[in-house]
């Protein structure tokens, strides 16, 4: 997606465009878990803090990648 915009062979290609990347916010798995399991009908828990962490971990080294 970051090549669409700042590769000039791009037909998507804007040198103006500005790159804003967002790591996730933190959350508390063990409420979240409990939020999801009182609901009618429960649902399973659909993210934890590891694969959340692995994802924010991810976008920074991306934006020191890009800076």
């Amino acid at each position: 997606m970051v090549s669409m915009v700042q590769s000039p062979d791009s037909e998507y290609y804007s040198p103006e465009t500005r790159i804003i990347l967002i790591t996730p916010p933190p959350f508390s798995e063990a409420a979240r878990k409990a939020n999801l399991e009182a609901r009618d009908p429960p649902i399973a828990l659909d993210r934890t803090s590891e694969n959340t962490r692995k994802y924010a971990d991810a976008v920074i080294e991306l934006g020191k990648e890009l800076n």
